[in-house]
């Protein structure tokens, strides 16, 4: 989803790249019964403690996952090619992000890589931020054909396995039957150590006089 660039899209082409654009508009209407102060995608780790203010719930409407996308492709000889992708949304988190007033959320980049394709040596080599290898493709572990959730949710479904994070990726194809890659990466981690303090009970008793 947002990803399937190489669909009939908008082409243009200047010198020897072909360009395509991609993306799409959204206004997403979001509840929650309890505000998390978060963008449209929910937080797994959001506590909202008892008797804060949060404990109200949260209506509000979005623009946040409109996203843009530009593909540009080059041949080099007749059977290897190079290309860039890039595509980003609205979900970016600076300072001066706010859901009071202006409404102002930065771009935020969800894929920016360059590839390098060689059919006569079945070779292919990506380097940037994308999908890892642990997403699933409809065909082999071609980029842009990642089997991606079909879901309004903006943290798709339960069960996904996926992570977007900057690699150099190599992978060897042997026909159309066997492809064997190779990445290198190394992910942030967020490990959430703080105890969450449930509301405490406070017993209570009152003398009876007689």
């Amino acid at each position: 989803m947002g990803t399937s660039v190489d669909k009939p899209n908008p082409t243009s082409r200047w010198a020897a790249l072909s360009i395509t654009l991609g993306g799409f508009f959204d206004l997403t209407g979001l509840y929650r019964s309890r505000n998390e102060s978060t963008a449209p995608a929910p937080a797994s780790t959001a506590y909202v403690r008892q008797h804060s203010e949060r404990q109200h719930g949260e209506f509000r409407a979005t623009a946040q996952v409109t996203r843009f996308s530009m593909l540009a492709k080059g041949r080099v000889s007749d059977t290897a090619s190079v290309a860039g992708y890039a595509e980003i949304d609205f979900n970016g988190s600076a300072v001066t992000a706010n859901s009071a007033q202006s409404n102002s959320y930065t771009p935020r980049v969800r894929h920016l890589y360059a590839t390098y394709d060689d059919r006569q040596y079945g070779i292919d080599v990506l380097g940037g931020q994308t999908w890892s290898l642990l997403t699933p493709e409809y065909s082999g572990m071609l980029v842009r054909s990642e089997e991606i959730p079909l879901t309004i949710d903006n943290s798709y479904v339960p069960g996904f396995t996926q992570t977007r994070s900057p690699q150099l990726r190599i992978v060897k194809n042997f026909g159309d039957r066997y492809g064997p890659a190779s990445r290198s990466k190394r992910p942030r981690r967020r490990i959430v150590t703080q105890a969450i303090r449930w509301p405490e009970w406070e017993p209570r008793s009152r003398r009876v006089g007689f």
